[in-house]
């Protein structure tokens, strides 16, 4: 009965309601990768359990890779849902890490997110810049360059931001190509 209800309130754009019923499922089952996507981008949204969000990140990913292809559905709409999931999963831990400063984590979990959201218009912008933020706090400048390069190709929010950091690293280092 708790899946029907949790599938209810996130038509109903009523998230909190969803998030408790997740909750509840959670505490004794994780093998439900809505409900841990759900949960994981709460606690991303609203900047609480951050342990919650690297851990349902974790089990996102070991859940969708053991998930059999569910009967009916194409190989390739089941390429794609994974990847999809798998990609998000990826994203929200990487971001996480980005907001908490980690920025070794954040370019490795954001790197393993970007070829799995390559297709989506929405998510791959964001995942280039935190990318090219994250390699310029790591002092890689000409990665930072090529994913803000990137970034600024594509037009989303991250675009203008992207074209002024590449025109400031080329400025600040010699050499950036």
């Amino acid at each position: 009965m708790r899946q029907p209800l949790f599938l209810a309130y996130r038509l109903a754009n009523a998230n909190d309601k969803a998030v408790a019923i997740a909750e509840e499922v959670l505490a004794t089952d994780q093998s439900n990768e809505d409900m841990l996507l759900v949960a994981a981008d709460h606690y991303l949204q609203t900047k609480k359990e951050p342990a919650k969000v690297h851990s349902y990140s974790t089990k996102i990913v070991e859940v969708m890779s053991a998930k059999p292809k569910p009967e009916g559905m194409s190989d390739v709409d089941w390429t794609a849902r994974k990847n999809l999931v798998i990609g998000l999963a990826h994203f929200i831990n990487g971001k996480l890490y980005f907001n908490e400063s980690k920025f070794a984590p954040a370019d490795e979990a954001l790197r393993k997110a970007l070829p799995l959201v390559e297709t989506n218009a929405q998510l791959k912008p964001e995942v280039l810049f935190l990318l090219g933020q994250s390699n310029y706090k790591l002092e890689r400048a000409q990665e930072a360059a090529n994913y803000f390069r990137a970034c600024a190709a594509l037009k989303s929010p991250f675009q203008a931001m992207s074209a002024k950091n590449l025109t400031a690293i080329k400025t600040q280092y010699t050499g950036i190509k």
